[in-house]
């Protein structure tokens, strides 16, 4: 959906790098929300922008 890496997402995590989408852990897993995400990418529309 988003065209990132899952080493990307935990780098980001890992590293507190703002502007990520916003994540949650449930037991050892590292989920996202689908309306997280979906207002992940409508911020990138805004004109933000992403490095991978």
């Amino acid at each position: 959906m988003l065209g990132l890496k899952p080493a990307t997402l935990r780098t980001w995590r890992s590293t507190g790098r703002a502007g990520q989408p916003r994540w949650c852990k449930i037991g050892r897993a590292c989920r996202y929300r689908l309306s997280d995400v979906q207002a992940y990418i409508a911020d990138l529309s805004d004109g933000s922008e992403v490095a991978a």
